[in-house]
């Protein structure tokens, strides 16, 4: 399961693994969370990998998922929810 890192001290993330930044101030990390950990985000990822042992999808592919941005308040009402 995806974790949120809240600390500002350094971490250590395997090499396997893709670490994602929000860079706009208009999105909830929390949200971003939410809409990859769902069901139909996961069947895509499978759909769209690249049968290796791992099941990576490539970088370009994964920034073509298109995710529906709401205004910050409803975003955080839907993190609240879950």
């Amino acid at each position: 399961m995806a974790k949120k890192v809240k600390e500002e001290k350094p971490i250590l993330v395997s090499p396997a693994y893709t670490v994602l930044k929000i860079k706009r101030d208009d999105v909830l990390a929390e949200y971003i969370m939410l809409w990859f950990s769902r069901k139909e985000s996961d069947r895509y990822g499978w759909f769209g990998s690249d049968g290796s042992v791992r099941s990576n999808v490539d970088l370009n592919r994964f920034y073509d998922t298109e995710i529906p941005f709401l205004s910050k308040t409803h975003q955080q009402d839907i993190v609240n929810i879950y």
